[in-house]
């Protein structure tokens, strides 16, 4: 039998350093006290595994899930004690799955075998700080007369930070049917609210409601993820979407950062046609993220 237990960071730094890598040890130092190490010992009395998670308000976040020898079950192991005892909790979990990651197809496996649906395809897009010049030239021959013309048309761009407190509370409230909740702004402005960028997000707004937004978040001054683009339903389909989108790749751009990251989901199809059409003059890579869920 198998032994798990929660670790210390001591534990993890020391004992536990053939499971290590830098992306691991990257969660660790920029989520701090929010994560809990999972440590798992083989039947041979092996440190063989181990899994890094966050707990939000409502979801459980699997950060990181890594083993001395793949395949001999540590991943199912680990991921299945936290789920029981998530599910104890009334937790939801939630684990991305990169198509970057070299066993993408075996952690997904495992997943689907414990229980996790795929909740959402997501593209990841990347921009390096030397892209940004083609963006730059881009907007210079045709993204500010799409800008103008959007204006014309009477959508105002305005940033988070200065966006009318009554216009903010409509916008948030889960009640508005106008917006996709599945991809749902509150998680974001509220649930993250540590790293949500309220200079570097825009809305555009009419007629004082807001049309479409671009949250972004920065986890340091380097690296910035536009987490959710999108816009209300009567919008869809118009190019306003662009607006919110154009300030905030101005807003990160200005600051010299180091990468940009666009996440893309599946079920948003427009941001999805926005990206086929805009993106290639912006980004250097893409890869593929699943999300799943278990409930």
């Amino acid at each position: 039998m198998c032994t798990i237990r929660k670790l210390t960071e001591v534990e993890y730094l020391i004992l536990f350093e053939a499971c290590r890598t830098p992306l691991s040890d990257y969660y660790l130092s920029e989520k701090g006290s929010a994560v809990t190490i999972l440590g798992l010992w083989n039947r041979r009395g092996e440190r063989a595994g181990i899994l890094l998670y966050a707990t939000g308000n409502e979801v459980t976040e699997i950060l990181y899930l890594g083993a001395v020898r793949p395949g001999e079950g540590t991943a199912t192991a680990l991921l299945g004690a936290l789920a029981a005892e998530e599910r104890q909790k009334g937790r939801t979990l939630l684990l991305r799955v990169n198509e970057s990651h070299p066993r993408c197809g075996a952690l997904r496996a495992i997943a689907e075998k414990q229980g996790f649906r795929l909740q959402d395809r997501v593209e990841i897009f990347r921009s390096r700080r030397e892209d940004y010049g083609r963006w730059l030239a881009y907007m210079e021959r045709h993204g500010n007369r799409i800008l103008a013309f959007l204006e014309g048309q009477g959508f105002e761009a305005v940033p988070f930070a200065s966006a009318d407190p009554g216009l903010l509370a409509r916008f948030l409230d889960r009640r508005d049917p106008e917006y996709d909740r599945g991809m749902d702004p509150a998680k974001i402005v509220r649930g993250q609210e540590t790293y949500f960028c309220r200079e570097k997000s825009w809305l555009s707004v009419r007629d004082g409601r807001a049309a479409a937004y671009c949250l972004v978040c920065g986890h340091n001054e380097n690296d910035y993820i536009f987490e959710i683009l999108s816009a209300r339903k009567e919008y869809q389909g118009t190019g306003v979407i662009f607006q919110p989108f154009a300030m905030s790749v101005r807003s990160v751009g200005e600051t010299e950062c180091g990468t940009i990251e666009f996440a893309m989901f599946e079920q948003n199809k427009r941001a999805i046609a926005l990206s086929g059409r805009v993106m290639k003059h912006l980004i250097s890579s893409r890869s593929v993220q699943y999300n799943y869920m278990l409930e």
